[in-house]
């Protein structure tokens, strides 16, 4: 007797597909990206997003954008997620520092620094929509709902945050020629990702503030932290990957955060129902 799977598990195996397509893609050194209008537009998203479509009008899939909270702004907390990564950096900025593997760059020129990245967050903003913003409303949103629905809050963080980590291997297959140690520190730098961001999720009910924190983290990253690693110009510069701004360190001080914040919901949910 064949097996009969569910259309949501459906749904995941052909979302696995396409993710595995794009990772086969980006091994054979071809971009999946382009730019329409400015906006960086990447195949793979297009793709899931008809997916998405495709399984909503065939099973009638309840879809709505209050549901996932895209028409609500809440000013405090997307300040407190964007800012964020600024204190996840300092911290591991820090600790470089203290262990003589972290040196101080300085900028040639700080007004100029100071004043590109303020100008780069609302065009971090803007041009991030078409991908990240994507990415957040299917992997924190739709498919975060669905998986809550047949287990608790853990779990569907879990596995939302492994499903969105799998579907970003193509990141991981760009740096095939990498040493295992710094693969390794990329997967372990995704999965850290996706896990704040679902642990924003849980805790604020919107899709908006773990956007403004990946885009915190995109615009600080950079600016901040520069490494052997990569081409990039940032106050200041570590030779190590452990430390460099996609290292271990940084990974496991997301964690701790992810931790700390599920600590405050928790302890915020107990408080509320005792009231």
């Amino acid at each position: 007797m064949i097996p009969k799977f569910s259309p949501f598990s459906r749904f995941l195996f052909f979302l696995f597909l396409i993710s595995l397509l794009s990772a086969k893609v980006a091994l054979l050194g071809v971009s999946t990206q382009f730019y329409l209008w400015e906006f960086p537009v990447d195949v793979k998203i297009l793709l899931f997003v008809l997916l998405l479509f495709l399984f909503i009008r065939k099973y009638h899939w309840g879809f709505g954008l209050s549901k996932y909270g895209i028409l609500r702004w809440d000013v405090g907390p997307n300040i407190l997620a964007f800012l964020s990564p600024l204190v996840i950096l300092a911290l591991t900025i820090i600790a470089g520092y203290l262990l003589k593997k972290t040196t101080f760059e300085g900028a040639d020129d700080s007004v100029t620094l100071l004043l590109a990245t303020l100008f780069d967050i609302p065009a971090a903003y803007f041009f991030s929509v078409a991908v990240v913003l994507v990415e957040e409303l299917i992997f924190r949103g739709f498919i975060f709902d669905f998986v809550s629905r047949e287990y608790g809050i853990f779990k569907s963080v879990l596995i939302s945050s492994i499903i969105w980590t799998v579907a970003n291997f193509d990141k991981i297959a760009q740096i095939r020629s990498s040493p295992l140690f710094v693969i390794s520190s990329e997967l372990l730098n995704l999965i850290s990702i996706g896990l704040a961001c679902s642990a924003i999720y849980c805790h604020t009910k919107s899709i908006w503030p773990g956007y403004s924190f990946r885009i915190g983290l995109l615009v600080f990253s950079s600016a901040m932290l520069a490494s052997a690693a990569n081409e990039t110009s940032g106050v200041f510069y570590t030779e190590t990957q452990v430390l460099s701004n996609s290292g271990i360190l940084l990974s496991f001080v997301t964690l701790t955060f992810t931790s700390c914040l599920f600590i405050f919901s928790k302890s915020t949910k107990e408080s509320s129902n005792f009231r």
